[in-house]
């Protein structure tokens, strides 16, 4: 078959065709907004959260536009998405990167907010990221170790409580316990339901007490003070006495201490009056010298005194 130059031309026309369509459904499907009138707006979150160039952007569940760029931006992500329209956002809106459906894909929700200013294309919008299924796999990843012993100390609990629980005497005493506790709370209700007229009397008493010895204070509330007063002053002039009695407490133990001194001085054979207690050869020599002058003065009433007297000459 002889191909000619027009089939060859209606070919390549039939071929650029269909790929022309194939890109402009690539790009319809992507969410391209080439519609007229979009409106440039900025972004700044923690991180992309997995977006990427031509992702949709929308508000209240709605398509408005798409992701135009992504970029770091001071320690964060700057991105910058156009929208159809800015007329319905407030200035206190809010926005989130959010998972676009099930098998994959993201997308920036925004909240156009419920502010009474209009938003501005020149204010930025700060959203958050909050973490998608991977992030939350992840996490739960590194946590499943500590969740396991937590389960395996759980398990562990339980086993003891069965044990426990299985333990007829220690059930036994639960029930004891369980059926005094009973009876000593019903007995309480019935003493104070068959009490409770003196308890109330006892209250009104304790009432009428107070307000009679609230009355008590403020009728005698001078005298109250005055004896306040007297007190004060009687605490004054004691203090001297006090302090004089400390004095004499301090003399008496200095002399007690001087005492107790002599005592063990005499005790340990020193000075004159322990040799007269405890030297018997002194007070041997005692008794001879008062015998001696016994005898002396009985010789003089006897017999009178001799006396020999020289005065200014020697013998």
């Amino acid at each position: 078959m002889k191909i000619t130059k027009s089939t060859e031309i209606k070919v390549g026309l039939i071929l650029f065709s269909g790929i022309l369509l194939l890109v402009l459904g690539v790009i319809l499907g992507k969410g391209l907004d080439i519609a007229s009138g979009s409106k440039e707006i900025k972004f700044i979150f923690p991180h992309s959260g997995g977006l990427k160039l031509s992702d949709p952007i929308y508000v209240n569940g709605v398509k408005r536009g798409q992701v135009k760029s992504i970029e770091n931006y001071n320690g964060k992500v700057l991105i910058i998405g156009s929208i159809d329209s800015i007329e319905d956002l407030k200035s206190d809106l809010t926005a989130q990167v959010l998972i676009l459906e099930i098998t994959g894909g993201k997308k920036i929700e925004i909240n156009p907010g419920n502010s009474s200013a209009k938003f501005s294309n020149t204010q930025v919008i700060y959203g958050n990221t909050p973490p998608d299924l991977a992030e939350l796999v992840a996490t739960f990843g590194n946590a499943s170790k500590e969740i396991l012993g937590i389960v395996h100390k759980i398990d562990t609990t339980l086993s003891a409580l069965n044990l426990l629980l299985g333990d007829e005497a220690f059930v036994g005493n639960l029930k004891n316990i369980a059926d005094n506790t009973d009876k000593l709370v019903s007995e309480l209700k019935s003493i104070l339901d068959n009490n409770q007229s003196n308890i109330t009397s006892t209250l009104n008493d304790l009432k009428s007490i107070s307000s009679d010895l609230k009355s008590f204070v403020s009728n005698n509330k001078n005298d109250l003070s005055k004896i306040v007063k007297n007190l004060d002053t009687i605490t004054s002039d004691t203090k001297p006495l006090i302090n004089k009695a400390d004095t004499l407490v301090a003399s008496l133990s200095d002399l007690s201490a001087n005492l107790h001194k002599v005592l063990n001085e005499i005790q340990n054979g020193k000075g004159t009056i322990s040799k007269l207690l405890y030297d018997q050869n002194f007070a041997k020599k005692i008794d001879s010298t008062l015998m001696n002058l016994d005898t002396l003065v009985y010789s003089i009433r006897q017999h009178g005194v001799n006396v020999n007297v020289r005065l200014g000459t020697r013998p």
